[in-house]
C-alpha cells in the first residue's frame, strides 16, 4: 500500500509517512537537507549542498559532512 508522505514546515518541522511520525534524523542538518531537496524538487550539485549547509567550513570538510549525512 502506498502511504502519503507529509511535510509540515510551518512551526516545528515534521515529517510523517502515513500515520507514523519520522523524527530520528541523525542531525538537524540531515533533516534540513531532506526538506530542502523535497521543497525545491530539482537536482543540486554536491558543491551547492555542501556550501548551503556548511558554509563556515572548508570545502573538503563540508563535502565530508555531506557524504556522512547522505
Amino acid at each position: 500500500m502506498n502511504e502519503l508522505l507529509r511535510l509540515t514546515l510551518l512551526g516545528s518541522p515534521r515529517l510523517q509517512m502515513g500515520s507514523q511520525l519520522i523524527s530520528d534524523f541523525a542531525t538537524n542538518k540531515a533533516q534540513a537537507l531532506l526538506f530542502y531537496l523535497v521543497v525545491t524538487g530539482q537536482p543540486h550539485s554536491r558543491e551547492h549542498l555542501a556550501t548551503l549547509l556548511w558554509n563556515e567550513m572548508t570545502d573538503v570538510q563540508a563535502k565530508k559532512n555531506l557524504r556522512t549525512v547522505l
